[in-house]
This record gives C-alpha cells, structure tokens and sequence, in this order.
C-alpha cells in the first residue's frame, strides 16, 4: 500500500505531537524549578556552582569570586560539600518546544555556567527535544559550614562574605541530550562540522554525537540556585537563606525555629518588614545588602 508524501508527513507529525504532550514545555520547567525552591539564573556566569561569590540583583548577577576562593576543593570535597538525591522526584526531564519556544528554551541554557545559544542555523530548527539526565542536588552542610567559617576560613572572605551574598545550593543535570525536528518533523541529522552552527557551544563543553541525531552534553549544567549569607554578625551560621525573589531583590528567609523564643528572653529582634526596611548607603553598589529582603519568620 502506497501513502502521499502528504500523508507520510501528516502521519510524522501526528506521532510527534503525541510524543510532545508526553513531554513538558519550558514554562513547566520554569515552573518546578520555582517549587523545588530554587531561582533560575539570569546571567551568564563561569562559575555557578556552591560556593561562588556573587553580587548584584536577581536580574543582574555579578561574578565576585569562584568557589575555590574562600572554599577549596578540598574542603568542599572532605568537608561541606553534599549531593542529594533524593528530594528531587525524577532524575530525569524531557522537556520539548517549537517556534518562538525554543528561543526562550537557549536563553535559559545561555544563564548560568557552560552557556549554549543559538547559531547561525538555528533557523532551520522547527522542534527540539531535550532530555535533561541526572538531575540533583548540591549544597553546603550547614554545621560543617560552621565550623570551617569559624576555624578555617581567612579575614579577607569573611570581608567579602560580609558584603556579598555565596551560592550555597544549586540544582545541578549531569548531561543534557539534544535532539532537533524541522518544520516536516523530520529529525536533523547532526555531525561534528554542523553542530555549531546550530547550536553556540561555550568552549568548556565537552559533547559527543549519538547516532548522527542526537547531541549529547556532558558538561554538568546548573539551571537552579539559593543564596545563603554568611556573616560576622552571625557567626558563620548561615541562618538565611534566599530561594525566591520578590520586588526585583532577594527575599531572605530565616531558617531559624526558635527566634521568637528567644525574643522573650529579651533579646532584640530587628525590624525586617519587607515594605518598611529601609538601606543605608553602601560603598559598593552590587553588594547582595542592597539587592535583598531579610524576613524573620
């Protein structure tokens, strides 16, 4: 039995709009970022990963020092670094979008580290499908922070620390597999002479090509941070945390259970009303003091 190339094509693209309501566009994946309880990034950065210093507002990170600086690989290693796994319900995301979709699907990946964009012939691309691996979580633990803050931890990034917000987790996918459809539904062959001018790889990634139709990136991507502060005032306990923003500035939550307890034991709890605090001029207009909201619970 003989088909038309019309209903070849019909018959392509009704098993990939079925294939595509298994998936879920991009704004769902905003979306559970968001309930997971991290922000998305915003800006293009080296490093994106716990531990890195940064400034500036929610819309307008700036890099102030990679996570190496004031926390070495082998501390982060043999002390606070922690992978968990088990608080993100799949390990694994497909997520599938088209048209003008796609765009806003590249300039999420353009945000934080190893960015990907989109190249010269990236036009030719009606659909892409991404599957996103090994999706967890990293963060500090926050008594081992403590102690190294404490004992360990030099004068100078205390000093920056007091000024600056720190990455303390992030949401992190171990490999990102491509594949792209054109506007027949067709699936895009790929090669290492044609990838890049599809998509705008960052020179630090590491890729391979699967079957000459899928493109695999092996490079760990974060899409999904918190902000933690730690400062003198506090010891090195990073009672705040920042895991969504509001009015353009991070909203600093308290984690600490007991404060109003201890409010009736006297002490004095600062006056934090996110439409009252007023800022006192600061030398440095990217420190994280002006670009946040602290909220006792």
């Amino acid at each position: 039995m003989k088909y038309s190339l019309k209903a070849i094509l019909s018959i392509k693209w009704f098993f990939l709009i079925i294939f595509c309501f298994s998936c879920k566009p991009i704004n769902y994946l905003y979306k559970e970022i968001k309930d997971l309880g991290f922000i998305t990034y915003t800006t293009p950065l080296k490093e994106a990963g716990p531990g890195t210093l940064i400034g500036g507002s929610p819309k307008g990170l700036k890099l102030v020092a990679s996570p190496e600086t004031c926390f070495p690989k082998k501390i982060q290693e043999e002390k606070i670094l922690r992978i968990d796994t088990t608080t993100i319900p799949k390990k694994e995301e497909i997520i599938t979008t088209s048209g003008k979709a796609n765009l806003k699907l590249l300039n999420m990946l353009s945000m934080g580290n190893a960015t990907i964009g989109a190249g010269a012939n990236f036009k030719k691309v009606r659909t892409v499908v991404l599957t996103m691996k090994g999706v967890h979580i990293e963060y500090f633990d926050s008594v081992e922070l403590a102690y190294y803050y404490q004992e360990g931890m030099n004068e100078t990034c205390k000093d920056f620390l007091d000024r600056f917000g720190f990455i303390i987790q992030a949401l992190k996918v171990e490999e990102l597999i491509f594949q792209f459809y054109d506007k027949s539904g067709v699936a895009l062959k790929i090669n290492l002479n044609n990838i890049e001018q599809i998509l705008d790889l960052d020179t630090s990634i590491n890729y391979d090509i699967e079957n000459k139709l899928s493109l695999v990136i092996k490079t760990p991507k974060y899409i999904g941070y918190q902000l933690g502060r730690l400062i003198r005032q506090d010891n090195g306990l990073s009672l705040y945390r920042a895991s969504k923003t509001r009015f353009g500035k991070f909203y600093f939550e308290s984690l600490d259970l007991f404060s109003e307890e201890r409010e009736h034991f006297g002490r004095t709890k600062r006056s934090l009303n996110i439409l009252e605090r007023d800022f006192k001029d600061l030398d440095f207009e990217d420190e994280i003091e002006t670009n946040s909201e602290l909220i006792n619970l």
